[in-house]
């Protein structure tokens, strides 16, 4: 969420981001599956566990300006770059990695998981709370033509981390077999959940994850031809989409995600603009839904 001021090629603005990426293989995602839809697992089979989350949230302030780089034979360039000065809210890096086999009653399994998570609860620490501050630099770019078509480019969080002082840590050993015999033959009990907390505190460098977009739009009549893509982390998103002009204030958009299956529709006024999404008319079924939205006055 961002709201701001602009003057000219300037503009500076007052954000909050929150995001969060969690990436998994096909066994773990299956292991999710079957347990949120509360479904019978299939007996016999082997899984691995792997698992990676990091996210953190932060709000701060924002510069950006803007150029006009070229703007000759009907052809405009033109590019601009932001700053962003972030304040850590929160913060969580984990991940979880072992083996697990799927039985008639339900799982075994043995896996290892670490955790840095600012709002959990560590026992014995006092004043876990972390100190986070960071930066991260946008930038883009932008050609028009004389009829029309025009190509966008930009790159957020082109450089850009956020450090976090006096963090807790947390490792943990899970096990389902919590009943086994020592050589003598007497039965003895494993900790389901074995681990410790560091009580010394710890400084993390979150490195921001580059988020690049790219989109061709072309013009016929009233209508706008575009298609694009964005990119993060090896993940391609592309999209296609039609935009009709209503009238000299008001457009109406359709477009589609192709990696999430969704469509998206779209109202734009010369002071605002809101975008929905979803891959289904019902959100309780749907896998994936979004929203945007935003408001642009003059002064």
């Amino acid at each position: 969420m961002e709201g701001g001021a602009t003057y000219d090629s300037w503009r500076i603005a007052a954000l909050y981001r929150k995001e969060i990426l969690i990436e998994s293989g096909r066994d773990t995602t299956d292991m999710v599956y079957y347990n949120k839809q509360r479904l019978s697992v299939p007996a016999g089979r082997a899984m691995e566990i792997n698992l990676r989350v990091e996210g953190f949230d932060a709000d701060g302030i924002r510069l950006d300006k803007g150029f006009v780089l070229s703007h000759e034979n009907g052809r405009i360039i033109s590019a601009g770059a932001g700053i962003s000065l972030l304040r850590g809210r929160s913060v969580r890096i984990g991940r979880a990695d072992g083996t697990a086999s799927t039985t008639v009653t339900g799982y075994s399994y043995n896996a290892t998981v670490e955790d840095s998570h600012s709002k959990a609860t560590y026992p014995f620490i006092r004043n876990a709370a972390p100190i986070g501050q960071g930066y991260a630099l946008d930038v883009g770019a932008k050609v028009v033509w004389n009829n029309g078509s025009h190509l966008e480019l930009a790159a957020n969080d082109l450089v850009g981390e956020m450090r976090w002082e006096n963090m807790p840590y947390t490792i943990e050993t899970a096990n389902s077999a919590t009943l086994a015999r020592d050589a003598s033959g007497y039965i003895y009990y494993n900790p389901t959940v074995s681990g410790m907390n560091d009580l010394n505190r710890r400084t993390i460098t979150q490195k921001l994850a580059p988020k690049l977009h790219a989109q061709f739009t072309y013009p016929v009549s009233s209508f706008d031809f575009s298609a694009g893509t964005e990119w993060m982390k090896g993940y391609w998103f592309p999209q296609a989409g039609v935009a009709y002009r209503l009238n000299e204030n008001w457009k109406t958009t359709l477009d589609y995600d192709v990696r999430f299956k969704t469509l998206g529709l779209g109202f734009k006024h010369r002071w605002f603009y809101l975008d929905l999404r979803s891959d289904s008319t019902s959100l309780n079924k749907a896998k994936a839904y979004g929203l945007a939205g935003g408001v642009n006055v003059s002064f």
